[in-house]
């Protein structure tokens, strides 16, 4: 395991005359051997997380957008009733002003001229 090492970072060969040499040879390669470990935990660890950042934006951004379509949604809610409120006030001054006012006025585009009160 310690062999993916870089080569500086590689146990000299022990004194194989010297139990010391060895114990401390086979005290570095376990130690190489969890440090690998620890690089390969924390590479995962960061790409984990690059992973679960790029999900938290697209997260983040499919909650404005749907929050800037319950804000579309509400907006055109709000325009159809006042269309129809508008259409509603349209067909009163309509039948107020009975039948005549339409022959009288030259257009028929569905607009109809409100006179405005003026102060006193």
């Amino acid at each position: 395991m310690y062999l993916m090492l870089d080569p500086q970072f590689h146990p000299i060969p022990p004194d194989t005359s010297c139990q010391q040499s060895i114990q401390i040879f086979e005290q570095h390669k376990q130690l190489a051997h969890e440090y690998l470990e620890v690089q390969t935990e924390m590479a995962y660890l960061q790409q984990h997380m690059q992973d679960l950042s790029e999900r938290l934006s697209v997260t983040a951004e499919q909650q404005q957008e749907e929050e800037e379509i319950r804000k579309l949604e509400k907006e055109k809610e709000q325009l159809l009733q006042l269309h129809r409120n508008l259409k509603i006030q349209l067909e009163l001054l309509k039948q107020q002003r009975g039948d005549r006012s339409q022959q009288e006025e030259p257009w028929t585009d569905g607009w109809v001229v409100v006179p405005h009160p003026r102060p006193t």
